[in-house]
């Protein structure tokens, strides 16, 4: 999964960059999403997991029961959010790649083995993402 590769670089890189710090580079600035859909995965991931995080930590109960409803629905509509835009991500993955299929049976449409490998690879991208 993609998560091996970034937890990879992540232990790669650990050290050289300090987060928010003057002579490093901010966390913020490491990262940058490739098109819309990526921007709105990241920001609602970011958001549940700090929400999550929230949880975690030792607050006092009357806080938490004051907050808890209100952090849980907005905990909710990011998750599906996320959801939907990673819906919406697969979907596009599977749209460029019929294309590329149409494509390849358009320009020669007797090489049944060109088709096939085209549409394994395919497939291999949609898995991996």
């Amino acid at each position: 999964m993609n998560t091996d590769v970034l937890e990879a670089w992540v232990k790669e890189n650990e050290g050289k960059f300090s987060v928010g710090g003057a002579e490093g580079v901010c966390g913020d600035e490491v990262f940058e999403p490739v098109d819309g859909l990526s921007k709105q995965m990241l920001e609602c991931t970011t958001f549940d997991l700090a929400i999550e995080d929230l949880f975690k930590k030792a607050i006092p109960v009357d806080v938490y029961l004051r907050n808890v409803r209100l952090l849980l629905r907005e905990q909710f509509v990011h998750r599906a959010t996320s959801m939907k835009v990673g819906a919406a991500q697969i979907q596009a993955q599977v749209t460029r790649c019929l294309d590329l299929v149409l494509m390849v049976v358009l320009r020669s449409p007797g090489s049944c083995s060109e088709i096939y490998t085209t549409l394994q690879v395919c497939l291999e991208d949609i898995e991996a993402f």
